[in-house]
């Protein structure tokens, strides 16, 4: 048994309770009063569910992916709970306009407050999904070759490694490695 064997058996039951949460529960919709703090506990469980897939990624788990239909379905389900979080957050502010409360008040910078956070976790979840990268997508690659030249590539063996799609894109390309 591997490591990323020890880890799914470990830890994918709890993800998942933590997905089936998430799922069944808006912080957008709880009652005003405890909005907050259902935001600040779902907050906390998406980052430890980041945390969890970014160790799985780091540690061979990209392999897996693209090898195991089950860990890719599961992997799938983890990353669409995380990548929903921005749209609650635009859902919210789309629904709780502080400009409309009537002077200012410790209710209005509260809601400023929290506004500002619910941004900030926004663009805290859209970084880390791209930083992520988790199907390994080349946007952005630019790989010029002059003529039938090789190409040197001193960390090619840990690239390739890490990023399983380097591989398929150099041998769709014809691209060769010194």
């Amino acid at each position: 048994m591997t490591d990323l064997d020890l880890f799914l058996d470990q830890y994918k039951d709890d993800i998942l309770k933590q997905v089936k949460y998430l799922n069944t529960r808006s912080w957008v919709t709880t009652e005003s009063d405890v909005i907050q703090k259902e935001h600040d506990m779902q907050f906390i469980i998406l980052k430890s569910l980041i945390n969890r897939i970014v160790f799985f990624l780091e540690n061979g788990g990209r392999a897996r992916i693209e090898e195991d239909t089950n860990v890719k379905v599961f992997i799938v389900k983890v990353e669409e709970i995380i990548q929903s979080y921005p749209y609650l957050v635009s859902e919210y502010l789309r629904l709780n306009d502080w400009t409309l409360l009537e002077n200012v008040n410790d209710a209005q910078t509260n809601e400023i407050t929290f506004q500002s956070k619910l941004m900030d976790n926004s663009m805290y979840i859209k970084k880390t999904l791209k930083e992520m990268n988790i199907h390994s997508e080349m946007d952005g690659l630019a790989i010029e070759i002059q003529g039938d030249d090789k190409i040197p590539f001193i960390m090619r063996h840990k690239a390739m490694e890490m990023y399983q799609s380097i591989p398929k894109f150099l041998e769709q390309r014809k691209i060769k490695l010194d």
